[in-house]
């Protein structure tokens, strides 16, 4: 799946949280989060699910549409 990494970066700044932040409160590691901000990013399911989660978004507004 394409990362919709302008909606992430978005929302993170939205939530005051910096990518340590949101590793802490997904489970995923600081470099996955800097990994998934980047142009053209692409992840499994399961990642972009926890950050969806931990944003508490809607997981249709994290991917990117082909």
């Amino acid at each position: 799946m394409k990362v919709n990494y302008k909606v992430l970066s978005k929302e993170m700044a939205r939530q005051c949280l910096n990518p340590s932040d949101l590793a802490k409160i997904s489970g995923l590691s600081a470099s996955t989060i800097n990994r998934l901000r980047l142009e053209g990013a692409e992840t499994r399911g399961k990642t972009l699910g926890l950050v969806a989660r931990a944003l508490k978004l809607d997981i249709d507004v994290l991917i990117m549409a082909e």
